[in-house]
């Protein structure tokens, strides 16, 4: 046989040794967790020496009591070995690892693709508010919405809204607002009756409460004239002694304009916004 061996004399146990020195690190890199394939692949690799202590180890216990048996001649019979094994290992483990790890990406994803970013999680819906809970009957149940007259705030806040649209009022200064606060008009029901009042911090002031609706529906509209007509004057206004007398002046113009009866129960009302400013004109 010369140097090329001749494809007779190989054996099938030849090729599947081959094949095994090829698949092993493959198999190994598709098996072994990702925490441990750096120290997997580093134990392939190394595995010939690893053999090669082995051996050495063992060349000298077998040969224990051989003057022949020395130390230098068993590191010498390894070392002749490891000169035909260690570079043609090397070469085949690497290419096996790295097949390896070009399956693991294949088939387990384990890293994306270089220059593409993985897609960022989804970020979770915050939790919703809990609901407010109705304080509880005795029964256990949510005590039922206040009702006076057959109207709940909800119903009292629509006939709000349907009465400023029959009078063409400024919808947006409506004391109807979800929540009362800063100092704003907010209109309820109780068993009382019909409430209006102005919030601080969730406290009321300055409250008036009546059962007549009509009554209510009054104050409101007091309430929307009195600020619509301070928006109007205060667009061109150039002094302040000025405010006054503009905006009563706006004010009933609005009232006369569109409820007349209102407007004459306006002019001589104590408890209205405007009462201050009428007061203060007629002050010399």
């Amino acid at each position: 046989m010369g140097l090329i061996a001749d494809p007779q004399e190989i054996t099938p146990g030849f090729w599947l040794l081959v094949s095994l020195v090829f698949i092993a690190p493959v198999a190994l890199m598709l098996l072994v967790p990702r925490r441990w394939l750096w120290r997997a692949g580093l134990g392939w690799l190394l595995l010939p020496f690893i053999a090669m202590a082995a051996g050495f180890v063992l060349l000298l216990v077998v040969g224990a009591g051989d003057p022949s048996a020395t130390p230098g001649n068993a590191l010498l019979a390894v070392g002749y070995i490891g000169i035909f094994t260690i570079i043609p290992w090397l070469l085949v483990a690497s290419v096996g690892l790295g097949l390896g790890l070009l399956a693991r990406r294949i088939i387990r994803n384990d890293k994306p693709p270089r220059g593409v970013r993985p897609a960022p999680r989804a970020p979770q819906a915050a939790a919703p508010a809990p609901a407010p809970v109705l304080p509880a009957t005795p029964s256990g149940e949510p005590a039922p919405d206040p009702v006076f007259e057959g109207l709940t705030t909800d119903d009292l806040h629509a006939r709000v809204r349907t009465m400023a649209r029959d009078h063409r009022f400024d919808e947006s200064l409506l004391p109807v607002r979800w929540f009362p606060d800063n100092d704003a008009p907010f209109v309820h029901v109780d068993h009382r009756g019909f409430h209006i009042a102005k919030y601080d911090r969730g406290q009321p002031h300055s409250e008036r409460v009546t059962q007549d609706l009509d009554e209510l529906l009054y104050w409101v509209a007091d309430e929307v004239t009195f600020h619509m007509a301070a928006q109007e004057v205060a667009q061109g206004l150039t002094h302040a002694d000025q405010f006054s007398s503009r905006v009563l002046a706006a004010q009933d113009r609005l009232l006369a304009e569109r409820h007349p009866q209102w407007h004459q129960r306006w002019l001589t009302d104590p408890a209205s916004p405007a009462a201050f400013y009428r007061r203060k004109t007629q002050t010399p």
